[in-house]
């Protein structure tokens, strides 16, 4: 279970189920290099968090874009974009469930064609957004944080198979009234006993610490968007009353100007200083 990970999680979790309540999306786009030849754990595990994330209904509006087409010769990149359509392991199964694959060449049109094929779709929520709005479920109950918890899941499950080995030698030793085997045998389970406790309660740490982290986090961003609102109804005030044309056109190119720049940059920068401090509350 990668801490970066999570918490990528808790900032879209955040942002779509708290400042987008009610809100549906039209298409949601996912970005892969082209350039990587290998489609990895890492990877893996992403893409199979992002498809728990949307939900199977929802990956119509998915579109999956490939990028960095300028690190690899056309044909190494065509071979590339044929194995990751047409093999399970990578995207078949979500372009089987109409995902759609596009390539990105770094211009304007090529971005412009991404935002027209989903445009006119029919908006959806996010599988996430059901579960945390109207379920209620905390984020390490939802299927996507579930899907983080798999690597975890695994650990625990080799430590009991490894334990339980053990404990079958041990018993085979105190059949055979061997002594010195069965110490040693009792002292590999205290180590192993050891290493299970200390994996559950870094793991009871990593949540208690992110739901801690989470609120504050949603206070973070709940700041950015009072104050932004706070501003343009300023601006606006300002407008309505203004005299002439003149103040008139500056007021109305400080309105474009915040809506442009204030709110993206803002919550931006508020991210980027939460992902700051919780990367190095967590080493990553």
């Amino acid at each position: 279970m990668k801490n970066s990970s999570w918490l990528i999680l808790t900032v879209i979790n955040l942002y779509i189920t708290r400042y987008r309540t009610g809100k549906k999306l039209a298409g949601v786009i996912y970005l892969h290099r082209i350039s990587d030849f290998r489609f990895g754990g890492i990877a893996t595990r992403n893409f199979r968090m992002f498809r728990e994330l949307c939900g199977e209904s929802t990956l119509k509006n998915v579109v999956i874009v490939t990028t960095m087409w300028s690190e690899v010769t056309p044909s190494k990149g065509a071979t590339r974009e044929h194995e990751l359509a047409t093999n399970a392991k990578f995207f078949k199964s979500a372009i089987d469930k109409q995902a759609l694959l596009v390539r990105h060449d770094n211009s304007l049109s090529s971005a412009q064609n991404i935002l027209h094929q989903i445009i006119h779709n029919h908006p959806r929520s996010l599988r996430i957004q059901y579960e945390v709005v109207t379920e209620g479920k905390d984020i390490s109950q939802t299927a996507a944080g579930e899907e983080l918890g798999r690597e975890l899941a695994a650990q625990t499950r080799k430590f009991k198979a490894e334990m339980k080995a053990l404990q079958e030698q041990t018993n085979a030793a105190i059949k055979a009234k061997d002594q010195e085997t069965r110490m040693e045998l009792e002292e590999e389970r205290a180590k192993l006993r050891d290493q299970m406790m200390k994996a559950q309660m870094d793991t009871d740490k990593l949540l208690s610490n992110f739901k801690e982290d989470n609120e504050r986090m949603e206070e973070r961003l709940k700041s950015v968007v009072e104050e932004y609102e706070r501003q343009r109804a300023e601006l606006e005030k300002q407008l309505a009353a203004a005299k002439d044309r003149v103040e008139q056109d500056t007021i109305s190119a400080k309105l474009d100007q915040l809506a442009a720049d204030g709110f993206f940059a803002r919550l931006g920068r508020a991210i980027d200083s939460g992902l700051e401090t919780l990367g190095g509350l967590f080493g990553f």
